[in-house]
Order: structure tokens, then sequence, then C-alpha cells
């Protein structure tokens, strides 16, 4: 069963010896998980704890949303820093020396790290203690690659040009893309003889616990259309291209999965992703279905796009400084999703390989929608409300008054809690 603590551990000989037998009996795999704590992370730290795997969770100690009631209790916290090594981290001691350095892992699940350097500090650190290996990368990647198709993104798209000049400025397309890039080329160097891996390519992904905030930021532009001043808009140049996204709890199911899987379909990569590709505008229709606003306009604004990525917390997790450009006339194209320019990506390869099944759009739609719409009641996301209503005013009102009092109107149980903006 997975050791519980409700803190980062106090490390002492005597839980050193519990660590080490807890996490070597009984049938429960033990993983050690990098990240773990966001949109991502928390759908699959919940998947994993059901199932009674023991979890080792590394990150910097921040439990968004209700992850340390969801997440914490049940998983050994230890507290790092991904700028510096595993080795400089001081709850990492006891695995690095005495009992704890006998500690095997069956898995890595790597959420977090974000440059190549990252990947190889693992590798490095935990040498000959991991069976095996799987890296959470990104669609971003084909952004610094040399697509020369328009159909859908394949796997084997991933190729960067040869020349040297060409290929930094590639890797300047998407700084994101080619760093998650590099944690893949990693592990593809070490593989003969090394440890056996997987890179999981996802688009955006939705779902319950995005700390992103970018789709409950389009829920409630289209939510509170009538109190906003910003009309909802989708840049022409979005209205007809094809995207992906994929569900959390999907990709949740499918690291199950590969725990388990055969080594025969390890050391590749895998695009995942919903069977629809919806535009950004057939997206917001969809959403505006559920939230009883199926006859919303939606505007194609002409005007330069400017990607809106509106969180503060979102910033502290993923390293990334402010990307919404000033916007002091309202006129530029604001958009959320994509993070890519290439469009959707192509899943055949999981589906044959790993039997992928990934949920219908319509119900991530819903079961996202109904996560946040609660998130706007629940006496638990004060936080989280506070950081949305924030960026709410900042990019879509002018009358934050009247912005104010709708969502009073349409969230009617939290009449006085706007003092603390």
């Amino acid at each position: 069963m997975a050791f519980s603590a409700t803190k980062s551990v106090k490390l002492t000989p005597l839980l050193c010896m519990t660590l080490l037998l807890c996490f070597q009996s009984g049938s429960a795999k033990t993983i050690f998980v990098l990240g773990g704590n966001g949109l991502l992370g928390a759908a699959s730290m919940e998947r994993l704890i059901e199932k009674g795997d023991s979890l080792m969770v590394v990150n910097r100690g921040n439990w968004y949303w209700d992850t340390s009631d969801l997440i914490l209790p049940f998983v050994t916290s230890i507290r790092c820093n991904r700028h510096r090594s595993l080795s400089e981290c001081p709850d990492m001691n006891f695995l690095l020396s005495g009992d704890g350095k006998d500690v095997m892992f069956d898995a890595v699940i790597d959420f977090s790290s974000f440059e190549g350097k990252h990947v190889a500090d693992v590798l490095e650190v935990l040498h000959d203690r991991i069976d095996r290996y799987i890296f959470i990368s990104s669609d971003s990647t084909y952004e610094v690659c040399m697509k020369n198709h328009s159909k859908p993104t394949v796997e084997s798209d991933a190729v960067r040009p040869i020349p040297e000049a060409e290929r930094i400025i590639y890797s300047q397309k998407d700084v994101y893309g080619h760093r998650k890039l590099e944690g893949e080329e990693v592990l593809e160097a070490q593989k003969d003889g090394g440890v056996p891996f997987v890179a999981l390519r996802l688009p955006d992904v939705i779902g319950p616990r995005d700390n992103t905030y970018r789709w409950w930021m389009y829920q409630l532009w289209i939510k509170l259309s009538d109190y906003l001043d910003r009309p909802l808009s989708v840049p022409e140049e979005l209205n007809s291209r094809p995207l992906s996204f994929v569900y959390s709890y999907d990709v949740a199911d499918i690291l199950i999965y590969l725990l388990d899987a055969e080594l025969d379909v390890y050391n590749q990569a895998y695009n995942l992703a919903m069977e629809e590709n919806p535009t950004l505008t057939e997206l917001l229709k969809e959403m505006a279905t559920f939230l009883d606003r199926p006859d919303i306009q939606i505007v194609m604004n002409k005007n330069s796009m400017t990607y809106l990525w509106p969180s503060e917390p979102s910033q502290q997790q993923y390293d990334v400084s402010e990307l919404s450009a000033s916007d002091e006339g309202w006129s530029s194209a604001l958009y959320l999703f994509p993070s890519v320019s290439l469009g959707a990506i192509e899943t055949s390869k999981a589906k044959r390989v790993l039997g992928w099944t990934p949920t219908s759009l319509t119900e991530a739609v819903r079961k996202s929608i109904m996560f946040f719409e609660e998130a706007m009641l629940s006496s638990d996301f004060e936080g989280e409300r506070k950081e949305i209503k924030r960026s709410l005013l900042l990019h879509f009102s002018k009358d934050h008054v009247r912005s104010l009092r709708g969502i009073d109107i349409m969230y009617p149980k939290h009449q006085n809690i706007h003092q603390e903006l």
C-alpha cells in the first residue's frame, strides 16, 4: 500500500526503514513520479492511488486545487526544485544513501522535465534502479521539426533539420517544444542497453483542475458574456483549423496500461488525442451548449492574434513569462487554445499498438464544465476563484462593477466575496 504523509517528508532512520519495507512489500508497483500535482498529474495520481500503487512524488511542494487532500495524504512527498539536480535536494538523501539506496522503482512517470538535462539527471541519479520510464512530452515538439505535409501530424514528423544553423532557427520557433524534444532525445540516445522508455506527445489537455485556467477562462467568457466588454471571438486564422485535445483521465488510464505493458511497445513515441478534431469555433459552440448559451454569437476577429496565458499559478508551474501582450485598445484577436500552430495530430499508432480508446469530445467537455461550474460555488476553491476573477477583469472587462455583479447573478451563492479583489 502507499505510504501516507501530510507534508514533505521528515527523514529519520526509522522512516527510511518504513519506506524501504513499504515500497518493497506486496504486489503494488513502486513508482517515482516527477510533478504529479497539476491537471494531468492529479488525474493520474488519483487513478494510481485507487489502484494501490506506492507513489513517491517529487515536486516543489505546491499542491494545486484540492490535491493536498486528494493526493498528498496517500503518497510520499519529496520536495525538490527541478532547477537543481535531484542529488542536491535534501529530501532525496535517504534514497541515495543507507538503506534507501536499495529501493527499486518499477517505473518513472515524468510530468515535470522540461529540458533534456532534467531527464538526464533522473537517469543519472536513479541509475540501474528503474525498470521503465514514461515521459510526458508534447505535440509542441513538432513545432521545431520539418513537417512537410498538411495532414494531421504523425510521430515520424518529429525530425529536426540536419544543418546546425537551420536547426537553431527551428528550435527558436517554440522553446518549450525544443526542450521537450531534448528530453525525448536523451531517452532515445540511451535506449540500447538503457531504460526502456515511452514518450507521450500530448496536445492541449483538458479536464478538471486545469491550473493554466485556459478552459475555465473560456467557460466564464461564454457564461458571463452579457456582463463582459470583450465579445466572445475567435481569430479568423483559427476559424477553420482542425485542432487536437486530450482528456486528462484518458492519459491517466494509458499510464496504468503502460505500467504492465510488454516492453516491445517501449522505446517509441505516441500521439494521444481525442477522435474529434474540432475547430476552436466548434469547441466553443460545444461548450456553449452545455452552458445553456447555444445561440451565443462568436465574432471572427481579423486583427493580429494575441495568445493569452492568463494565470499566475500557471506561470509558476511552467516557468514561462507572461505571454499575453498589452491590448489597451481591446482590438487584438485574443485566444487561449491552441498552444501550437500545426493543427491536429494523428493517433492511429496509439490505437493500433496501445489500444487507445479516448473519451468523446462531448463527454470530456461535459465533465470539464461540471468541474469548473462547481468550482465557482465550492468553498474549497476560493483562492482559485480569486485568481480567475482577476484575470477575467483584466482581459475581458472595462466595467468591473457590472462584471462582478454578473458573477453574483450567475453564481448567486457567493454574494460577498469581491472585497478580496
